[in-house]
């Protein structure tokens, strides 16, 4: 991918309506098959490293995006792709629709229920560590950073656990 171009919000902001379990169940799938979730760190001045959470839901229609964005929120945005590549529709929750979009998900997913878990779980010791200053993280909350990128890595190396499993930067 060479780039997310932010459109305009097609459905407001939400969540604007509970989502039934057959639903949840099959954005869960969907999520399985087509999302990714890592957490990544970026230095935003030398010796300032920031940590963050990024979901992504790529897709070639709008429609399934457009699912997600009616129950939890966030933005959907078009990829830039090379010459000759088709349309691409991305969707990412904000922020502070992170643990709402994987808790909600989490009992119907399968392949990606373990990364759900541990980006679960960096959302709230990140949370607890950085005392909503982000850009001035406390040693506690650097470290947190990078123990969960090494999670996410470890994870990515070896899918469920099964031999044979490729280098991947994301699931």
């Amino acid at each position: 991918m060479l780039g997310f171009k932010p459109m305009q919000r097609l459905i407001p902001p939400g969540p604007e309506v509970v989502a039934s379990p057959t639903t949840l169940a099959y954005l869960a799938g969907f999520f399985d098959g087509e999302g990714s979730v890592t957490v990544s760190s970026r230095s935003n001045r030398p010796g300032d490293i920031s940590y963050f959470l990024q979901i992504t839901i790529s897709q070639t229609t709008l429609p399934v995006l457009q699912l997600y964005q009616r129950y939890f929120g966030g933005a959907i945005g078009s990829v830039k792709r090379p010459a000759g590549y088709s349309l691409t529709w991305q969707w990412r929750p904000h922020h502070r629709g992170m643990t709402l979009f994987l808790s909600s998900l989490l009992p119907f997913l399968i392949l990606k229920k373990p990364q759900a878990e541990i980006a679960l779980a960096f959302l709230e010791a990140y949370r607890l560590a950085s005392s909503g200053q982000p850009y001035r993280l406390s040693r506690a909350a650097r470290e947190i950073g990078e123990e969960f990128i090494t999670k996410f890595s470890q994870l990515n190396q070896n899918p469920l656990g099964t031999r044979g499993g490729g280098r991947r930067r994301r699931l």
